[in-house]
């Protein structure tokens, strides 16, 4: 496969460990007529990550494509977060842009839209609201040399990866039709407090999982070990997009460092040492672009300083990350590897089969009922 397409990366996979005809007896997820009802096994799937890693995202997929899905109140209540964060996306870029603009370029926001913006900036009470009026400005705002010089850095500051999808569609978050789509809710961000089980039931083979989302933030870590027990298997996300990035809570520690750091205290966890580990490595189509159009190479990042490979090959560069987190769990555990894309339906589906596959084949092998 050519490098820079999308595809699902499987290590290790024992093709066919699941495969399974609904009318054999032998199958324990099915009653036969001479068998009485058999409760069907619930795999809890725990996912770990650090803050912003796209975990809660890929719960939303599933609980959208494969669980309950979202009610029309749901939906409703999502608007007004996604209007105030769209306002906030673009407060950051207009910030940004008027305290650190490169003088050399001497790029500047017209006068009159600035003062427009900063006018309605002073109506604290309606602004998050997103008014039509507001919406117009945010749209005339992106179109700006100078806010798009600097949403071009926005590595270089706090800014969500969903800020330009809806910052382009502010006009239309601003109608008084507006409903959110598929995509929208998806997109939108929420921070995760606490602990989220999220129900979802796999079509394959009618497998049922429960996902349990946590909080990623350094605040909410400390609530993690209470949702250690009765766990089937571990799935840890890391956001390959965050190389170049810093943390938020001190905008200093690299992102990919801190996810690193943080995977190797779950590998050496004893609550976990048994468990399966998956790891998902997310934002991968932000990572490609990065690496192939922004042409920023995985090096500004301390721990692949060492990298030698092609600056501009994501295959090269995706394969030495991956190294760095087989590094951590050793030769005698295995790890099953996924890159993956929280926003793209079809590439999270195909993801979870597999993800569905690799922790039934755990259990058979523990029931001894196959050996590798």
């Amino acid at each position: 496969q050519e490098e820079g397409s999308l595809r699902l990366y499987d290590e290790p996979l024992i093709m066919g460990a699941c495969v399974s005809d609904e009318n054999n007896d032998s199958n324990p997820d099915w009653k036969t007529q001479n068998s009485a009802p058999t409760k069907r096994k619930i795999y809890k799937l725990l996912l770990l990550g650090a803050g912003q890693s796209g975990k809660s995202t890929l719960c939303k997929h599933m609980q959208h494509l494969k669980g309950d899905g979202f009610t029309r109140a749901e939906k409703y209540d999502l608007i007004p977060i996604m209007r105030s964060n769209t306002v906030g996306y673009m407060q950051t870029l207009y910030t940004e842009t008027i305290n650190h603009a490169d003088e050399k370029k001497n790029l500047q926001i017209p006068k009159e839209l600035k003062n427009a913006f900063e006018e309605i900036e002073r109506d604290e009470e309606n602004l998050f609201k997103l008014s039509e009026d507001l919406a117009q400005k945010i749209a005339e705002l992106w179109k700006c040399e100078a806010i798009q010089d600097t949403f071009k850095r926005r590595s270089e500051f706090q800014l969500d990866d969903s800020a330009e999808y809806f910052i382009e569609k502010a006009e239309t978050l601003a109608s008084s039709k507006y409903f959110p789509s598929e995509d929208d809710i998806i997109r939108n961000r929420v921070q995760t407090v606490g602990i989220i089980h999220t129900n979802v039931k796999f079509t394959v083979q009618d497998t049922e999982f429960e996902m349990i989302d946590v909080g990623g933030q350094q605040s909410e870590r400390r609530k993690w070990g209470s949702a250690y027990s009765n766990i089937s298997a571990v799935v840890f996300v890391c956001a390959l997009s965050g190389y170049d990035s810093t943390i938020l809570e001190d905008e200093k520690t690299n992102r990919l460092e801190e996810s690193l750091e943080l995977f190797a205290t779950v590998v050496y966890n004893k609550e976990l040492k048994d468990k399966p580990i998956i790891l998902f490595l997310n934002k991968f189509d932000l990572f490609e672009q990065k690496i192939r159009e922004e042409r920023t190479p995985i090096t500004v990042c301390p721990l692949c300083k060492d990298y030698t490979g092609s600056p501009d090959s994501t295959k090269e560069s995706v394969r030495y990350i991956e190294k760095l987190f087989k590094g951590r769990v050793g030769k005698k555990r295995e790890l099953f590897v996924h890159r993956t894309v929280a926003i793209d339906k079809r590439n999270v589906l195909k993801v979870f089969q597999s993800v569905k596959q690799s922790v039934l084949q755990e259990f058979l092998q523990e029931a001894g009922l196959i050996r590798i």
